[in-house]
């Protein structure tokens, strides 16, 4: 397999590309509001250079329910913290705009990307037979 590595924001974005974003990136780029990281601007600078050159992302089941998952965490943590427990959040009337906005962020994603399966299984045979590209933080 061949492997390259380049920095993320000197990379030239092509409609050849073929990406599969971490669930972290998804989290700055739709994560709860009022983020005050700087990577938020980075990634969503990153992220128009993506859509603009027209490049394929993808994303799957786990990256998505990893997302909603430290998403929610997140809002427990920051909204209901006197709820002692995320089970008792997620019963709580404060999880409903909460499942609202992950709805809202969920969709905004599936429009700009392609679902596909994991593909765990084959992953031997198939991925590590094929060049791989790494971009790693600017």
């Amino acid at each position: 397999m061949t492997k390259t590595m380049n920095k993320v924001s000197d990379y030239n974005f092509t409609s050849q590309d073929r990406l599969f974003l971490d669930t972290n990136i998804w989290f700055y780029l739709y994560g709860p509001e009022g983020s005050s990281s700087h990577w938020v601007q980075i990634y969503s600078t990153i992220f128009n250079r993506m859509l603009s050159a027209k490049s394929q992302i993808y994303i799957d089941v786990l990256v998505l329910s990893e997302l909603i998952n430290t998403y929610s965490r997140t809002q427990w943590r920051f909204v209901a913290r006197h709820i002692e427990s995320f089970k008792g959040f997620r019963n709580s009337s404060h999880f409903k705009p909460v499942a609202q906005e992950i709805g809202a962020k969920v969709k905004s994603i599936l429009e700009s990307c392609s679902r596909i399966e994991s593909g765990f299984a084959t992953l031997a045979t198939s991925f590590l037979s094929n060049e791989c590209r790494v971009l790693y933080n600017p």
